[in-house]
């Protein structure tokens, strides 16, 4: 027994030592847990920046790509200027031209030119069509061209290579380096030490987050990094002057709130059935027959326009935006060709515009649904060009887009809405043929539209909300679920012959109706004028440009009475 007792003592003390080793490690950190460390960057290893090549630092934020040192040039990937930098800027790849578009002009550099061959080069061949690369990460980009059009300014430094850009102007703070001042590569006391900086050293304060500035060190030192609050000495609110100002854009408005109803028509104009379909109408402005529909991806436009119609809508106080569509038509539109081609997009562009003036129209609306994520920036370039001829001739440029949601967001709705005179939100099908039985527009789904839509940068004063004039009535169940437009007067039928079954619903803010008719469950979520005043009160909550309704001839004198209330109001 006591022999066996004493072979298991070291093994015992062992244990106790590592126990106690772990005990002290716990204790250690836990008491040197706010301590600084000193350990130093190796800036080397820190910016990653190989032989011709410069790391990229966006107003103090170390980008993740590296600019390319040629001819003495820096050149930046074409990804980072537009997504963080200038999105004005747009390659196209099948005929080789680098655009700048502005809100007055168009400026193009073509990249199989000698002239302007400095401004552009490739990183890969753009002819090896076995890169799964995009233009944007393919094609480099002369960082004194894209400064010559964008507000910025840049510092470049050497070992390690390294070039600093700056897009913040206006109102900065700025500070000096107190002594003994760190910069550290995050906000915390364990992040490593970038740079020790000498006293004085002049500070651009780009933000501050609980007690931590980030910082950019300029005067040589060249690096951006955090450093502690007292750490800056000096701190001051100075006017920095911007290094370039692009043309703004000359908004053709109303000066009174949008009051717009679409008006759907397939094969003609719909001049015969205006005045019926205008009898009952109170507080509109605004009207948008859907007149053109894009038929070919070479930019081929059918046109219905009528100058009958034109006059009899002008003669009743309305204003003519004609709607351009892309899916009205039996031909199958190639996207890369139709918006990815500088002829596609003129001949659309001179289609529309000339159309307009020959038949008086006032405006176009741009309604464009189901584009593939890889056309947004094309879309986008669409926009942008459609924009400088419609505001030279003096017509109005509306554009409709879809809710915010995490599959759309290729519509880039900011620098859309940044370029249309109106911006118009789809606030309807939250339910639609083909989904889960439910309402077209529930009330939290209006809100969130318009909350969402003015967070990603749409300016509340030239932002439309589309309102549904129908719903849908839902019939069965499962697999064998179908669903029908119906319009206010059939809603209103329905909801009195099963009024037993009906009830408001406070989540939707709508009339609920669920009965079983001969074996079949229907259901509807009705669009009424309560339902319509309700939407409307958050739309006048959130001061928005005005309303915009889905579609004429689908309402009834109700909806015209809340529509009028709200205008009113």
């Amino acid at each position: 027994m006591s022999e066996r007792k004493s072979r298991k003592l070291p093994t015992l003390i062992i244990l106790a030592l590592i126990a106690v080793l772990a005990i002290g490690t716990v204790i250690y950190k836990v008491f040197n847990l706010g301590s600084p460390t000193t350990q130093k960057v190796n800036t080397s290893e820190y910016y990653e920046a190989e032989a011709g090549k410069a790391a990229v630092i966006v107003n103090g934020k170390l980008t993740n790509v590296r600019a390319v040192l040629k001819n003495q040039q820096i050149y930046l990937r074409l990804g980072l200027v537009t997504e963080q930098i200038n999105s004005h800027f747009y390659y196209e790849t099948k005929e080789r031209i680098l655009f700048y578009t502005s809100a007055e002009e168009i400026v193009e550099a073509d990249a199989t030119s000698l002239h302007n061959s400095a401004r552009i080069f490739f990183d890969i061949d753009e002819d090896n069509e076995s890169s799964t690369l995009g233009a944007s990460d393919r094609i480099y980009v002369l960082l004194s061209y894209v400064a010559n059009y964008t507000n910025i300014d840049y510092e470049y430094y050497t070992n390690p290579s390294r070039v600093f850009i700056r897009s913040i102007f206006g109102e900065c703070e700025e500070g000096t380096a107190a002594g003994g001042a760190q910069l550290r590569t995050g906000a915390n006391n364990s992040s490593p030490v970038l740079e020790e900086l000498e006293r004085g050293t002049g500070l651009w304060i780009i933000s501050r987050e609980n007690g931590w500035s980030r910082v950019y060190a300029g005067e040589g030192c060249g690096h951006a990094g955090y450093l502690k609050d007292e750490e800056i000495s000096d701190v001051e609110t100075k006017t920095v002057p911007d290094k370039y100002v692009a043309p703004s854009y000359n908004y053709n408005l109303l000066g009174e709130k949008v009051c717009m109803v679409w008006h759907q028509v397939f094969t003609e104009s719909g001049v015969k059935k205006l005045d019926k379909l205008l009898r009952i109408t109170s507080g509109a402005n605004v009207i948008s027959p859907t007149w053109f529909s894009v038929t070919g991806s070479d930019g081929t436009i059918e046109s219905r326009a009528n100058k009958e119609y034109v006059s009899k809508a002008k003669a009743k106080g309305l204003k003519v935006w004609a709607l351009v569509e892309n899916f009205n038509t039996d031909n199958t539109l190639d996207y890369s060709a139709l918006l990815g081609s500088r002829s596609s997009r003129r001949k659309m562009t001179d289609t529309l515009v000339s159309k307009a003036l020959e038949y008086g129209i006032d405006g176009i609306n741009v309604d464009f649904e189901g584009l593939p994520s890889g056309s947004g920036e094309a879309y986008r370039q669409f926009i942008r060009e459609l924009s400088i001829s419609c505001h030279k001739n003096g017509l109005v440029l509306s554009v409709d887009c879809y809710v915010p949601s995490a599959w759309t967001g290729h519509y880039y709705r900011k620098d859309i809405s940044e370029a249309a005179d109106y911006f118009i939100v789809m606030a309807y099908d939250e339910h639609y043929e083909g989904s889960d039985a439910g309402s077209t527009a529930s009330i939290g789904f209006v809100e969130d539209a318009l909350k969402n839509t003015i967070e990603e940068g749409v300016d509340p004063k030239r932002f439309i909300a589309a309102i549904p004039f129908y719903s849908r009535l839902w019939s069965g169940e499962g697999g064998s679920l179908e669903s029908s437009t119906i319009s206010m007067d059939d809603m209103k039928e329905f909801m009195g012959k099963y009024k037993d079954y009906a009830r408001w619903d406070e989540n939707s803010e709508q009339y609920y109706v669920s009965v079983t008719i001969d074996g079949v469950l229907k259901r509807l979520w009705a669009e009424d004028g309560k339902s319509l005043a309700a939407k409307l009160e958050v739309v006048r909550e959130y001061n928005v440009a005005g309303i915009a309704c889905w579609k004429l001839g689908m309402e009834n004198v109700d909806a015209w009475g809340k529509i009028k209330d709200y205008l009113n109001r």
